[in-house]
């Protein structure tokens, strides 16, 4: 059964289902193995919240990484939103100065 698959990716989180997502628009075939609502997984503890604050302290190039990652989070969104035609409701906040 599993060797259907090119790839297998533990969790249907967040991450997991981005990843599984990418790689079968690379034409791989994705299994997700996903323990379900029970699990306490990050996607569920910090509901959807994608947030760039303190991250990479001391390490610019992190930092940087962090932030170009969270401003490509629109164009996914409009993506997923064009090719399943479900809205993940994205929406950015502006920066307190």
């Amino acid at each position: 059964m599993y060797k259907d698959y090119h790839v297998a990716v533990v969790g249907g989180g967040l991450l997991g289902s981005a990843i599984a997502w990418g790689l079968g628009r690379l034409g791989k075939k994705v299994v997700v193995l996903d323990e379900g609502d029970i699990a306490k997984r990050a996607s569920r503890a910090n509901f959807a919240l994608v947030w760039v604050q303190s991250k990479g302290l001391g390490m610019p190039a992190y930092t940087a990484w962090t932030v170009r990652a969270s401003e490509a989070w629109g164009q996914l969104a409009a993506e997923l939103e064009d090719q399943t035609g479900l809205d993940v409701a994205c929406s950015r906040m502006a920066a307190f100065t």
